[in-house]
């Protein structure tokens, strides 16, 4: 499995349904998480991790987080060792990074955070990050993003009339 995979389509194209019903239910032995950036997206990995890691964990994610920001890949790693399985995040909606306001200190601190996980030598961390694909150049060229979301690209069409009847 890549480390790091974009997945972008236009709206309403089921990226969204695509990995939250299909892809990621497959993926057994993972640890999968899941969150959409919003406007402070560092606070939304933080909770999207708090279920996920326990109180201790979470805690000292949300400390490496408000500190140091490119050691969630050393701290993912650390854990995800400890556990014994892989984890999967997803970011769906990444282009909320891009549209609802954050700052660009934050959104930069957020890209770092992922990068470093992208760049984990464990092979246990894995990204997939979900957008439109009107955003995905403006996503693509983001500094910490660099070579990472243009590694692995899967396109999402709109489905088909035989698709659409299948889901019902």
């Amino acid at each position: 499995m890549e480390s790091f995979v974009t997945v972008v389509g236009a709206s309403g194209s089921g990226k969204t349904s695509l990995l939250a019903a299909g892809v990621l239910p497959l993926l057994d032995g993972y640890q999968r998480i899941a969150l959409r950036p919003g406007i402070e997206p560092l606070k939304s990995l933080q909770r999207a991790f708090q279920s996920a890691l326990g109180s201790d964990d979470a805690e000292t994610l949300r400390e490496v987080l408000d500190r140091e920001p490119k050691l969630l890949g050393a701290v993912l790693a650390a854990w995800s060792r400890r556990v014994g399985a892989a984890v999967v995040l997803w970011v769906d909606q990444a282009e909320e990074l891009l549209t609802l306001g954050a700052s660009a200190s934050e959104r930069a601190a957020f890209l770092s955070a992922l990068a470093s996980a992208a760049t984990e030598a464990s092979g246990k961390l894995h990204l997939v990050i979900s957008l439109r694909e009107d955003y995905f150049a403006r996503l693509a060229i983001e500094t910490e993003l660099h070579g990472f979301a243009t590694r692995s690209v899967v396109v999402v069409g709109p489905p088909d009339e035989g698709q659409l009847l299948r889901s019902l």
